[in-house]
């Protein structure tokens, strides 16, 4: 689908952005800069790709390089702009993460891999390379704690499965997934869902004069 390409660029590009702002963040030059920024936008991908025996795509299309270097020149751009811009672009995002997760729902749909495959390289393709820039800038995933960023990658899989091995004739099936998958994003966003958390630590109180004394006073 070219509309399905469009919106593959737009999502290399917004999280292109984002990695990009995790650099600025962390006073990278600009080689580290374009390092992070690379790894957020096809680090996933690539990762999909390598599983599947396949050559990374943006080998061949260098649109990918393209858009990934459009993406660091905006958050260059707008680094120090109102928060504004980055709930912009967080919104923007889900477009990406959506795109990501219908392609490698699709791509192992083609590999002939079951519901597992299906949902596992829908989300890789989605947050791996987030995982993998987190990793490599030695902070704990955000996925883990922060954001309701991966669910949709793991609905928009389960969804794929159960259309496409059950309704496989219904041509507008993957406008639908999709639009469906970035509807729950933004309202992921707007309303700031996270996931439940089951247990977490009390903050640990620091030791000073006052606390030792009262302490003592108490016992």
């Amino acid at each position: 689908m070219h509309e399905l390409y469009i919106l593959d660029l737009i999502g290399t590009a917004t999280f292109a952005y984002y990695g990009a702002y995790v650099g600025l963040r962390r006073q990278f030059d600009i080689f580290g800069i374009f390092v992070v920024a690379f790894l957020t936008a096809v680090g996933g991908g690539t990762l999909r790709e390598i599983l599947l025996n396949n050559t990374p795509f943006y080998f061949f299309d260098t649109w990918y390089i393209v858009m990934i270097a459009l993406g660091i020149l905006v958050a260059y751009l707008t680094f120090q702009s109102s928060v504004r811009v980055h709930i912009w672009a967080l919104l923007i995002d889900a477009v990406g993460l959506t795109t990501f997760a219908y392609i490698g729902a699709h791509a192992a749909h083609m590999a002939e891999l079951g519901f597992v495959g299906i949902v596992f390289f829908a989300v890789i393709s989605a947050i791996g390379g987030g995982v993998i820039r987190d990793a490599l800038i030695s902070e704990v995933p955000q996925v883990f704690f922060q954001d309701f960023y991966a669910s949709p990658a793991i609905l928009l899989g389960c969804v794929y499965f159960f259309f496409f091995f059950f309704i496989d004739d219904y041509v507008q099936l993957p406008y639908l997934i999709i639009g469906g998958a970035i509807l729950l994003r933004y309202l992921a966003v707007l309303y700031r869902w996270r996931l439940w958390v089951p247990w977490q630590a009390k903050p640990q109180q620091h030791l000073t004069v006052d606390t030792v004394s009262e302490t003592i006073v108490h016992d």
